[in-house]
């Protein structure tokens, strides 16, 4: 049985210690293995670091990025390279990229945006003020 395979059914059988070692074996082979069940969210990004990458799409330096958010430009580097890594991508083109065209946060970050503008865009609503009611029924 090829160790892939054996690593695949110990994930099946959740076995976690036997898997962990079919992982470590298959790294010392010079194979990378595959990732463990429940790492779906690695490709989500935090808050944070969603933010910095916006910005850098906006086409920001490291320096820029830092002042806005008030962090030192190598904090803001290493956000960027736990992104790159996160989503697995190869440089700073393509994370801007990434945002533009896949980014699954970019869709509801233009909903909020949205939203926010026609809340605070859309015309005062009339309210009635019934206080004034009274005062006009006492006027001639």
């Amino acid at each position: 049985m090829d160790v892939t395979t054996a690593l695949e059914v110990l994930d099946g059988l959740q076995a976690k210690p036997m898997a962990d070692r079919a992982r470590a074996l298959l790294r010392e082979l010079g194979r990378r293995p595959a990732a463990r069940p429940g790492d779906h969210d690695r490709h989500r990004l935090s808050g944070r670091e969603e933010e910095i990458a916006r910005l850098v799409a906006q086409g920001l330096s490291n320096a820029e990025v830092g002042e806005r958010l008030f962090i030192s430009p190598r904090t803001v580097a290493t956000h960027l390279h736990h992104i790159y890594r996160r989503l697995e991508l190869p440089s700073r083109a393509a994370l801007v990229k990434y945002v533009l065209e896949e980014s699954p946060t970019t869709e509801s970050y233009v909903a909020r945006c949205r939203e926010y503008i026609d809340r605070w865009m859309a015309p005062p609503l009339r309210t009635p003020r019934p206080w004034k009611a009274p005062i006009r029924r006492c006027l001639p």
